[in-house]
């Protein structure tokens, strides 16, 4: 569901699978499936950013927060 908002977020977390995981996962539970939703809806961006601090590497936690920020 959520792969083509890693894409358009950015190509970094695109490849981490880790992330994307996040972002499917955070997507799902909140019902966002496009950039707009998950730049503009902040239950989607915590549950993201929580999982990817919780699941992924630090690099990876640097990138989700970085995508954070092209908002």
């Amino acid at each position: 569901m959520l792969l083509p908002i890693a894409a358009i977020l950015g190509m970094t977390a695109a490849q981490s699978s880790c992330v994307t995981g996040c972002l499917t996962t955070a997507g799902s539970a909140t019902g966002c499936s496009d950039k707009s939703c998950a730049c503009s809806n902040e239950n989607f961006k915590k549950q993201a950013l929580d999982c990817v601090q919780q699941k992924c590497s630090d690099a990876d936690v640097t990138a989700a927060k970085d995508l954070q920020k092209q908002c």
